[in-house]
């Protein structure tokens, strides 16, 4: 769905992001991985068309960003922030309402299918008694819910999220993961994920980008990424591989440098 070629990020006078060519696919769940300052978070906000200042050429559909309107963009790609706005006045049955915006006026006004799309969302993401409540008032967990799960009823193509686990618990962000895999199963949708939680990507992605320094160090499948090699490479570490019981992955368990020595002096 993205193609970018001879994309470069310059920040403050330093370059954070540089990556020569990257096609992501039509539908799938596109984990991106990497240490603090690797360049995971730029990336997404320059696909969502937050960085206008970039260099290169990142096409969607076969179309260039900088040309589409944003009404027409905001019916492709969906985009939820870490940085979700805490002082928000609007309830969050407003805030899912919003989703609705790129598609001109068809909000939730008897038209079957998007009706289905609201019910089916609310209860998938367990909204009903957070529907009437302002978001300002909201844990940061369900502030987060309620975001992505706008950008599911924004109906999309594309959904572009930094860090959506961030603000979960253990099941709440488990329940994330398997909610993003029906999006792309049964909705045929590209989920492009920032993550810091490696074994959930590496469960439930089908495709993992690993970045380091603003360059690619891996592209490729979990379970080629889910190698101590990878893992030491990308992050500095060398973890104890576990094999997962029924997927062909390692799970990933940290704690020694690659120098050998532990991480905490």
């Amino acid at each position: 769905m993205f193609l970018v070629s001879d994309l470069e990020v310059t920040l403050s006078g330093r370059r954070v992001l540089q990556i020569p060519f990257l096609q992501f696919p039509d539908c799938g769940l596109v984990s991106v991985i990497g240490p603090n300052g690797a360049g995971k978070s730029t990336l997404v906000r320059v696909l969502a068309r937050l960085h206008p200042g970039f260099r290169g050429h990142i096409t969607v559909g076969g179309e260039s960003i900088r040309s589409l309107v944003p009404r027409h963009y905001g019916r492709m790609v969906s985009y939820v922030s870490q940085e979700l706005d805490r002082s928000c006045g609007y309830t969050s049955r407003e805030v899912l309402l919003m989703g609705r915006y790129p598609h001109q006026g068809r909000y939730f006004d008897g038209e079957k299918s998007i009706n289905e799309l609201w019910q089916h969302t609310v209860n998938s993401y367990n909204l009903s008694e957070l529907l009437d409540r302002r978001v300002s008032g909201l844990s940061a967990g369900e502030r987060q819910k309620i975001f992505i799960a706008s950008s599911v009823i924004q109906e999309t193509g594309c959904i572009l999220l930094d860090e959506p686990t961030s603000a979960l618990d253990v099941r709440e962000g488990e329940n994330l993961f398997q909610l993003l895999r029906f999006e792309v199963e049964h909705k045929r949708k590209l989920v492009i994920c920032v993550t810091h939680d490696l074994n959930g990507a590496l469960v439930h992605s089908d495709r993992i980008l690993a970045l380091k320094n603003g360059n690619v160090e891996f592209w490729g499948s979990p379970e080629e990424c889910s190698r101590a090699k990878i893992i030491r490479r990308t992050f500095g570490i060398s973890p104890l591989e576990v094999s997962h019981p029924h997927k062909p992955v390692s799970m990933v368990i940290p704690g020694f440098a690659s120098t050998g020595e532990t991480l905490l002096k």
